[in-house]
């Protein structure tokens, strides 16, 4: 059974390149690096996750998008840059008991950042770095117990806006449609959403490997059908 969120459509075009005579490590840097190019990193934590050890062109451009002096040796530099907030967990005043990070998030905390150094020197940072990567990129996707840091992509090139991810579309209606399936079976609003969470789960355990990490959250699915349903009202 295909996720509506599936983390790896990229697969497809690489498994093109690799038919047209390309390797499989310069098939997946072509697709990695034309997405990131994009602002697009899930490729990227994507194939790290997989354990896939990235070469040196991605990792080159990873480092760039992180530091503006790994930026002038590129021929085309990046049009964007990987920002990452450790602060995000911070509050006024004297934490809480229950707000001061456990051992396992000092981990992450460490692990995240020496990862990211190893970046910035365009070396592999290792596969457990790249589950915390995911973690404070896409917290909505991935989710890691105690761990707050955040990171966002953003454009730095003079062009405004970000060019639409049609990937990120059809996984969107494709989860709006599984819950609206559950509507027209007569499932009222609330149930309808459980019921396309529990499915998305059931189908994450026959992905094995390819759905680790995932967490779905009733948000994305809940705003998955708003907005197909918002689309539909208005044509």
């Amino acid at each position: 059974m295909n996720l509506p969120f599936q983390p790896s459509e990229w697969d497809a075009e690489a498994r093109d390149l690799v038919s047209e005579g390309y390797n499989r490590d310069r098939a997946v840097a072509t697709v990695t690096l034309r997405h990131l190019r994009d602002g697009d990193c899930r490729p990227l934590y994507d194939a790290g996750l997989r354990g896939h050890a990235h070469n040196a062109d991605v990792l080159g451009m990873v480092a760039a998008m992180l530091n503006v002096e790994c930026r002038s040796n590129l021929e085309q530099p990046p049009c964007y840059e990987l920002l990452f907030d450790f602060e995000a967990d911070r509050r006024k005043g004297r934490p809480r008991h229950d707000q001061v990070p456990n051992s396992k998030a000092r981990i992450f905390y460490e692990v995240l950042r020496h990862g990211l150094r190893a970046l910035i020197n365009k070396e592999d940072p290792g596969q457990e770095f790249w589950r915390i990567f995911a973690a404070a990129l896409d917290p909505g996707i991935f989710s890691l117990p105690e761990f707050r840091v955040r990171a966002q992509v953003r454009r730095i090139d003079r062009k405004s806006g970000r060019r639409c991810d049609p990937t990120l579309q059809k996984r969107e209606e494709a989860i709006g449609r599984l819950v609206q399936k559950h509507r027209e079976r007569g499932e009222k609003y609330e149930a309808a959403i459980d019921a396309a969470v529990k499915e998305i789960e059931a189908a994450k355990k026959e992905e094995g490997d390819r759905g680790r990490g995932m967490v779905v959250h009733r948000r994305i699915v809940r705003n998955a059908y708003d907005r197909l349903v918002g689309r539909t009202r208005k044509k």
